[in-house]
């Protein structure tokens, strides 16, 4: 519409008005108001079709084939998020290998509870799909509850590998003994649990352990924290971001401290949740490293375990023997060590293991103060000559056995 048109549509009244402010007579007041009248009239007519235009206008400029795929996206919103709504409220459902066993107290549409528990030397995973994953081990007990992205753990014994999936989770929780508690969001981590102690380690992104009566820890990928429940005392410790790289973890626990890495050890070569061969494969790593380091101590104490548990059945004359050498390499003779290499001694049947460990023992007890070893290393050396096979060490007890008989006795 023109300016001109604006003015004349916009301008009736006024210009009635100001006719009527003038003395006319009656009939030219009867005129100007009809003349009023009539341009009122006139203008809303105007104004109702220009409003009529700016509809039809609208209308034309969306096409009918586009407003009917805006009605029907609005549809399927709101059906979407219907759908949405109600299945939100449901978990994702569950993913069971073969080999695990669950037992529901509870198996709703909206909420599950249940028992598992692996059977020693077994493994397996369940899973929730792009959610999360969890690998149990032999031994272990597990408490499970679940709701739509909520998760609620208590683990009464055993190993988990645990995998998260970033963003998916509301509530992911993991309870302990003693009130200890794991929260997580999005990342891989371990944990392991016995009566006497808790390993946590991280291998991406980060964890919460909340303490009772302490601060909480964050954990953060390459890193791990032992527990101990008697004392409530706890510690970190750098841990591999592997897994399954066990030399690498024993060697990073050797550098925080000889005694971290013994009792780590301790503590898994006495688990139930670790099958046979890894707990032996424990103490042969462990004991390697602290032989390189000259820890004689403590590898004669791993190896005293491992007799103990019988670990190396039926080969537990070996074991017997490492913890009798090492136990004499740390130049101590005591009655734990004098146990050690007698039964070694008994009961050993390789011929090169029993001549070495007869020439240590004699050794040790040759420089002893005792009133008797004369007698014990006379002893030795009888035992040692009735073995007809060579051994490198011949020569060396041949030259100790000659030095005790050519000394003379102590006195009395």
């Amino acid at each position: 519409m023109s300016e001109h048109q604006t003015t004349t549509h916009l301008a009736p009244e006024r210009i009635g008005n100001q006719a009527l402010s003038h003395s006319a007579s009656e009939r030219e007041k009867a005129i100007l108001s009809r003349v009023r009248e009539k341009a009122v009239l006139a203008y809303r007519a105007k104004q109702q079709e220009l409003r009529h235009e700016a509809k039809e206008e609208t209308k034309s400029s969306i096409p009918w084939w586009r407003a009917l795929s805006l009605a029907g996206a609005g549809v399927g919103f709101c059906l979407a998020l219907f759908l949405w709504i109600g299945t939100s409220q449901n978990p994702v459902p569950l993913d069971l290998e073969p080999s695990l066993r669950l037992s529901y107290s509870k198996n709703s549409a909206q909420e599950q509870a249940f028992q598992l528990r692996v059977a020693s030397e077994k493994s397996g995973t369940f899973r929730a799909a792009k959610h999360w994953e969890i690998k149990a081990f032999g031994g272990t007990s597990l408490a499970v509850k679940r709701r739509a992205k909520q998760m609620d753990l208590e683990l009464a014994q055993g190993r988990l590998q645990i995998h998260v999936h970033p963003n998916t989770m509301k509530r992911f929780v993991i309870r302990f003994h003693q009130g200890y508690k794991l929260w997580v969001r999005g990342t891989r981590f371990t944990v392991e649990q016995s009566a006497a102690w808790l390993y946590v380690e991280v291998q991406r992104g980060k964890v919460e352990i909340q303490r009772p009566g302490q601060s909480a820890v964050w954990l953060k990928a390459g890193h791990g924290l032992r527990v101990y429940f008697a004392k409530r005392q706890s510690a970190t410790y750098q841990a591999p971001r592997k897994v399954e790289d066990r030399t690498k973890r024993m060697e990073l626990l050797f550098q925080e401290s000889p005694a971290m890495l013994l009792r780590y050890v301790q503590d898994l070569a006495q688990s139930p949740a670790r099958p046979l061969a890894e707990r032996r494969k424990l103490i042969d790593v462990a004991t390697g490293i602290f032989y390189r380091a000259r820890k004689y101590q403590e590898e004669s104490v791993l190896w005293s375990l491992a007799v103990k548990l019988d670990l190396y059945a039926p080969q537990t004359t070996f074991a017997m023997y490492m913890g009798c050498k090492s136990c004499l390499l740390r130049k101590s003779f005591a009655r734990s060590c004098q146990t050690m290499c007698g039964r070694f001694l008994k009961e050993g049947k390789d011929p090169h293991t029993r001549k070495h460990a007869l020439y240590l023992v004699a050794a040790r007890w040759l420089s002893s103060q005792a009133t008797d070893a004369k007698q014990r290393v006379t002893g030795l050396c009888e035992d040692y000559k009735r073995d007809g096979h060579a051994s490198p060490f011949d020569a060396k007890m041949d030259a100790l056995c000659k030095q005790v008989l050519s000394s003379p006795s102590p006195r009395k």
